[in-house]
Parts: structure tokens; C-alpha cells; sequence
């Protein structure tokens, strides 16, 4: 793994959860297949999963406040 990967699921994350959520239509899984089966593959890995768990932890901290 790279580290650009983990910056790229981390920023997969950001657009699907605050810029994309309420676009009408928009299916990650549908309208980008490649790239759906690829970041779904990096968020199996351990050392992904800790990293943006970390990472997403603080977004619901932040929200809370």
C-alpha cells in the first residue's frame, strides 16, 4: 500500500459522505465500478481500516460539538 491509496480513501470517504450523499442519482458502486471495487478492497485491509477509523472518529467528534 501506498500511501497515496490511504489518502485516496480517505478522500472517497469525505465525497461520498458530505459531497455526493444527496446528489440525486449518484451510485458509487454503479457510476465508478473500477474504482468502487478498488476502494472497497483498500477499506479490507487492517492497516486502512485503523487509520480511517482514527480519521472518521474525529469528523463525528468535530460534528458533535
Amino acid at each position: 500500500m501506498e500511501y497515496g491509496d490511504n489518502r485516496s480513501t480517505e478522500w472517497n470517504i469525505s465525497a461520498l459522505r458530505f459531497l455526493l450523499k444527496d446528489y440525486p442519482g449518484f451510485n458509487f458502486e454503479k457510476n465508478f465500478p473500477s474504482t468502487y471495487r478498488w476502494h472497497t478492497a483498500m477499506l479490507k485491509r487492517e492497516v486502512v481500516r485503523r487509520i480511517n477509523a482514527g480519521w472518521l472518529r474525529a469528523i463525528k467528534d468535530r460534528d458533535e460539538k
